[in-house]
């Protein structure tokens, strides 16, 4: 595949220039797209892209934002065109409680066979700052006149960064690897492993709810080695929210996202866990997996 350097940015418009780029289109979008999922007995059954490509993808969690402990984080970004003809993708911000709707969309078109490198892509690609996640759909066409494109073939990786704290040399990262919208779906629950909170380290986690109306409250339950705890997230809707497991000292961990009982198969999310050395910055990321994905 050829890379090409980031700065092709085509064009960017505001969400609300184009009748109907609401949550009543993105619904019909997405039932288009179930539909031809099912269809084809592609439904997610685990955390990756399983394929190796979607048509509409998430990046759970990017920023460019000030951290704790002396970081500051930015989000490098490859979105790939695996199809032979060149694809147009529209990329959205979503803030951490504010609504996608409410962000600027930019269109990029990926050359066939190629990938785009966006270096502090919050900023350079999306023109935001701040923790959210990133939103990518292949389209049709430019819009006005455009649609989901069903015969998509997209996929992204990011990796969020920052200068190593207390010192000139190097960086830490954590990966996050791009999620399809049915990843998880309705009210069973999911699970993030392998995290840790003690003296030495911290943990957050993260919802993005895909609900395009409606605000959610997941109970999140922390069991560890230390000890045990729950706490709940509001997610308003087509929005995330990341936050840190209560004080204490849990230590080895896992982590069940237990979401409310008016989610249906309708509705999808998605949802992380994140450690990371308190005197380092050093981290991991943990997708959560949906034991039961309809």
């Amino acid at each position: 595949m050829t890379r090409l350097i980031a700065g092709l940015l085509l064009f960017s418009f505001a969400a609300t220039t184009y009748a109907g780029d609401d949550a009543a289109r993105s619904a019909h979008e997405r039932d288009l797209l179930r539909n031809a999922h099912s269809s084809a007995s592609r439904l997610r059954t685990d955390a990756a892209l399983s394929t190796g490509y979607e048509q509409w993808i998430f990046i759970p969690a990017a920023g460019s934002v000030r951290g704790n402990f002396g970081t500051f984080y930015k989000s490098d970004l490859q979105i790939a065109n695996y199809r032979p003809v060149a694809q147009v993708i529209r990329a959205r911000w979503i803030p951490q409680g504010g609504s996608g709707f409410s962000t600027q969309t930019q269109y990029i078109t990926i050359p066939a066979n190629s990938v785009y490198q966006y270096n502090d892509a919050v900023a350079t690609l999306m023109l935001y700052s701040g923790l959210g996640s990133l939103e990518f759909v292949a389209r049709t066409s430019l819009p006005p006149n455009d649609s989901i494109d069903l015969n998509a073939q997209i996929d992204a990786f990011s990796r969020i960064w920052t200068p190593q704290p207390n010192t000139t040399l190097g960086t830490v990262s954590q990966n996050f690897g791009a999620t399809g919208i049915f990843q998880i779906i309705g009210n069973s629950s999911a699970f993030a492993l392998g995290l840790k909170q003690d003296t030495n380290y911290r943990t957050n986690v993260g919802i993005l709810n895909e609900d395009f109306s409606t605000a959610h409250t997941w109970t999140v339950k922390v069991a560890g080695t230390g000890g045990a705890t729950s706490f709940t997230i509001t997610v308003p809707a087509f929005s995330m929210m990341q936050a840190s497991l209560p004080a204490g000292n849990w230590g080895d961990l896992y982590v069940e996202f237990i979401p409310p009982g008016d989610l249906n198969t309708s509705v999808s999310w998605t949802a992380y866990g994140s450690s990371n050395d308190n005197g380092t910055g050093d981290g991991w990321v943990s997708l959560a997996t949906q034991i039961n994905n309809h």
